[in-house]
């Protein structure tokens, strides 16, 4: 599986109890969508391994506190610590945009795949859809914030992974 089939969630961050509860990190992009997941990927050693969720309750803001099947005690627990947490793109929903939160995607770069499209120099809000508006060559395009298009928003390098329509860019 490659990186870009997977939407990274969070990590975790220790065990919470003897029984092989574990404290974990979301994302606040993802905090309202994670409970209704079933499972989760861990990378470990550069490989998506998946993992059962048993149990998982919010603790406060960011952190949760899960179980999962196969963790059952706290020495297995403890190896998982710092461990990134990711799910396959189409399990949960991306949330491109709140209102609320227009100004946080201004120099972001957005890549179509692998490609570079350009840096986001400002979101253009609009009736119809919201704009992402970007310099590409030179130019300034606007592409529509559309959560299909997106497959992976990565908030540490300020990258936002798109599949665009072929042609988009050309306008």
């Amino acid at each position: 599986m490659e990186n870009q089939d997977c939407i990274y969630l969070g990590k975790i961050l220790k065990p919470f109890s003897y029984k092989g509860e574990l404290k974990i990190y979301i994302e606040d992009f993802y905090i309202d969508q994670i409970n209704e997941l079933d499972s989760f990927l861990l990378k470990v050693q550069g490989s998506y391994i998946p993992f059962t969720i048993k149990a998982i309750t919010k603790n406060k803001s960011n952190i949760f506190r899960i179980s999962l099947d196969g963790i059952d005690s706290e020495d297995s627990a403890k190896k998982l610590a710092g461990i990134e947490i990711y799910t396959k793109n189409n399990l949960i929903k991306s949330k491109v945009l709140d209102k609320n939160d227009n100004y946080i995607f201004i120099d972001y770069v957005i890549y179509n795949n692998n490609s570079i499209i350009g840096k986001i120099i400002d979101i253009v809000e609009n009736k119809n859809q919201d704009l992402f508006e970007v310099v590409f060559n030179e130019k300034r395009i606007l592409i529509p914030i559309i959560d299909e298009f997106v497959v992976n928003i990565d908030n540490d390098n300020k990258k936002i992974i798109m599949n665009l329509p072929e042609g988009l860019t050309d306008l």
